[in-house]
């Protein structure tokens, strides 16, 4: 029995993954593995009420001393019902005893630490404010796309978020006003017009549509005389704005700084693994979009 060694040394890093997809991402997966995780154990096709038992067998295995070493993470293509498992994670937690704590974190499909990557770039380039500044996320409505809004909102920007239905717009508006307390402006574009009244007075355009399609051509933005930073999340060609390559690094042309998608993507995969460090750095921790933002804001280097 002497040889059988209990302790700290001996805990490893366990990341619960949890997703309502029918198998883990990859991606998050590889991500956590390099970022110094042990072990990761995913549970799919997870519905709210799934959670607690979740919660209880992260919680209830191991001592508050070592529960630094467990974490759950939530992700998922879904982005509104990873939110829902998340707060209800949030929920049990707040319900059990003393340091009796695990860590957690939301990031469906990337796009927190997207759109955190994108916007503290962006915030770079105006100095470290947008105070009052104007800002459009074009097809803004998937999970990237309102989080770049919502975090732009939260800088004190005033940000239009378009859609080619207003329908679609105005629900990503309520969703962002709902759970992030950010007031966001609809708008629709439909064609040419609509698209250069979208971005009229703007002095920020980000792109945060599907691959592969142009939503800004090169023409139209070069026309603008308020445009001063164009930031597009699509890497895969036609890109989202026309003349934005994805190695862009807040490159200057034409009058313009542009930010591609591999610029953005770079940044993200530093504050992915950052964040995958600091779940086990407390037991007490939940990560969701303002807090995986505050990781920038609050100093780190990326």
């Amino acid at each position: 029995m002497d040889s059988i060694k209990n302790g700290p040394d001996t805990v490893k890093k366990i990341l619960a993954y949890v997703t309502t997809e029918g198998n883990p991402s990859l991606f998050d997966v590889v991500v956590a593995h390099d970022a110094g995780v042990d072990v990761v154990v995913p549970y799919c096709r997870m519905e709210p009420a799934d959670v607690v038992e979740v919660v209880h067998n992260s919680v209830f295995t191991r001592s508050p001393k070592s529960l630094n070493n467990t974490a759950v993470f939530f992700g998922g293509k879904d982005a509104l019902k990873a939110k829902k498992l998340f707060d209800e994670a949030k929920r049990v937690l707040a319900s059990l005893p003393g340091n009796f704590k695990v860590s957690i974190c939301l990031d469906p499909e990337g796009a927190s630490t997207t759109a955190s990557a994108c916007v503290g770039r962006v915030k770079e380039a105006f100095g470290g404010s947008l105070m009052g500044v104007k800002a459009a996320v074009l097809a803004g409505t998937g999970p990237v796309g309102q989080r770049v809004a919502t975090l732009l909102a939260k800088e004190g920007a005033s940000v239009r978020l378009t859609s080619r239905g207003i329908k679609r717009a105005k629900d990503a508006c309520k969703f962002i006003a709902d759970k992030y307390n950010m007031k966001v402006e609809a708008f629709e574009v439909s064609d040419e017009k609509t698209l250069h009244d979208a971005i009229a007075d703007a002095a920020i355009v980000v792109a945060s549509g599907s691959e592969g399609v142009e939503l800004l051509p090169e023409r139209v933005w070069k026309q603008s005389g308020s445009l001063k930073v164009l930031a597009d999340i699509n890497a895969v060609p036609p890109y989202g704005i026309g003349g934005v390559k994805p190695t862009d690094d807040l490159t200057e042309r034409d009058g313009k700084r542009l930010l591609g998608a591999l610029a953005i993507g770079g940044r993200k995969m530093k504050l992915h693994r950052a964040l995958m460090t600091l779940l086990f750095e407390k037991n007490d921790s939940a990560y969701d979009l303002f807090e995986i933002y505050a990781i920038i804001v609050e100093g780190e280097t990326f």
